[in-house]
């Protein structure tokens, strides 16, 4: 407040209400405006200097019906802020009972221009509404308070003058300015008149301010989100790396960012940003990739700041950390999904491989039955031959038993490798099972592996291809 002590309090008069000082309190509340700072802190400002050069002893701006803005007092040593919605009168200290809710100040000029007698004309401005005596003035006019209760002081501050003046501060509606006084007949009609036109300069500043200051929380969280992409552009699979450098990130687009930290948790890894504490007031969105959800991303301010659309956040904040959430969500599934590509890439080289070998085991299939088939017809023409010695004819049956063996190993082999159309037939499934172990009865054997079969004797017939159906059952055995 640079100037505020061109604007000295006095507590017998009228302070420093000259209409000479219009084009100094305006450039005041300029420089107050236009410093950047947060509303929190502007607001305040921009209420003392009212306080001073109005010499009253309590200045409010109350937002308009249903906006979730702040309204704002400011009295002597004390400054408080209060929402929009409705606030015990405990919790605001000597503040006000109510906020504006659906006050229409319309409602009120219009309702005491019908019932105030000609000694209170002077209660109606152009715009506004004031009394030099509150306590007496309501007293006499009951339904008036009523309509008037919103921004009137509980009963441990009796006002002696009261003024409201309507104030637009943005679209949603006007905004009302109430100057209050204990001494009676504080404000005289040219005063409030003279606030009516101060207003209308002000209004159009905050507006200007809000609308500034949105733009610029906006260019933060742009700048966020494209940071945010660049990461996971430069950084690709480095997953912990990149939620740290996406922490760090955070805070920057916020709207305190000096009092502000970050943390995201992914399954069991924690990232956050140095000092992080949680504070009274948290942000939070889940994490949420393959329909489960993975972890939470988390903003907390270590000091408390005033109540806006969520806590001390803005709507818009909400909608940052939700994308920033899914951002990271999309990263998730994205890593994912080219994980589960790299190992569908490998099963189908090695299925490719599998085809291979199966054609190669065809080939040779196809080879080794015709020395077999030799070896079986030459020892069968042995086997007839007269006077064979018992030792030979013993020799001469394993040398047949063999080859049948092995012929039939051939033959199952050029089964399985086969491609061949399906062809349901009906099947017995003993059968199919005595079928699909004889491949592996001399290997289990050999490794002193007993092959136990436990076949039921009932079994109906089923309808199936038989090499797929014996596909089957081998690729169980082998698992």
């Amino acid at each position: 407040m640079d100037g505020i002590e061109k604007l000295t309090y006095d507590p017998e008069g009228r302070g420093g209400k000259h209409l000479d000082d219009f084009r100094m309190l305006t450039k005041e509340l300029v420089q107050v405006i236009s410093r950047g700072k947060p509303e929190s802190e502007f607001m305040p400002g921009v209420l003392r200097l009212l306080l001073v050069y109005s010499g009253s002893d309590e200045v409010s701006i109350f937002p308009p019906p249903g906006d979730r803005t702040l309204g704002w007092t400011a009295r002597w040593r004390n400054l408080r802020f209060f929402h929009s919605e409705t606030i015990p009168p405990a919790s605001m200290n000597e503040g006000l009972s109510v906020t504006a809710g659906a006050f229409s100040l319309d409602l009120l000029k219009e309702r005491a221009a019908a019932c105030v007698d000609e000694s209170e004309e002077a209660v109606l401005t152009d715009k506004g509404f004031f009394t030099g005596n509150a306590v007496l003035f309501f007293s006499k006019h009951p339904e008036l308070k009523k309509l008037a209760a919103a921004f009137l002081p509980d009963s441990d501050a009796q006002p002696g003058s009261i003024a409201l003046v309507p104030i637009q501060t943005g679209e949603k509606g006007t905004s009302i300015l109430r100057f209050l006084s204990l001494k009676n007949d504080f404000y005289s009609k040219q005063e409030v008149e003279f606030y009516e036109s101060l207003c209308q300069v002000l209004g159009v500043l905050i507006a200007s301010y809000r609308t500034q200051a949105a733009l610029g929380e906006r260019l933060k969280e742009l700048t966020c989100l494209y940071g945010i992409s660049k990461v996971f552009e430069q950084i690709g699979s480095l997953q912990d790396q990149a939620l740290m450098q996406i922490a760090a990130l955070l805070p920057q687009a916020m709207q305190y960012p000096e009092i502000t930290s970050a943390k995201i948790t992914l399954d069991r890894s924690v990232f956050e940003t140095r000092g992080f504490s949680f504070g009274k007031d948290v942000l939070s969105s889940d994490i949420v990739a393959g329909g489960q959800k993975r972890g939470v991303v988390e903003i907390a301010y270590i000091e408390t700041r005033p109540v806006l659309a969520e806590g001390p956040f803005l709507k818009e904040e909400r909608s940052l950390i939700d994308a920033v959430a899914r951002q990271i969500t999309f990263f998730l599934e994205r890593k994912k999904a080219e994980e589960d590509k790299i190992a569908l890439q490998n099963q189908l080289r090695q299925a490719d491989r599998l085809a291979t070998v199966g054609q190669i085991a065809a080939s040779i299939a196809h080879d080794l039955n015709e020395p077999l088939s030799n070896i079986l017809g030459f020892a069968q023409l042995a086997e007839k031959a007269n006077n064979l010695p018992g030792q030979a004819g013993k020799d001469i049956g394993k040398i047949i038993e063999a080859s049948l063996y092995a012929r039939g190993i051939v033959k199952k082999l050029m089964g399985f490798t086969r491609q061949v159309p399906m062809n349901k037939v009906r099947l017995d499934l003993n059968k199919v099972v005595d079928d699909s172990l004889y491949l592996f009865e001399k290997r289990c054997m050999t490794s002193g592996i007993d092959l136990v079969r436990e076949l039921h004797p009932s079994l109906p017939e089923v309808e199936a291809d038989q090499v797929q159906a014996n596909q089957v059952l081998v690729n169980l055995i082998v698992n």
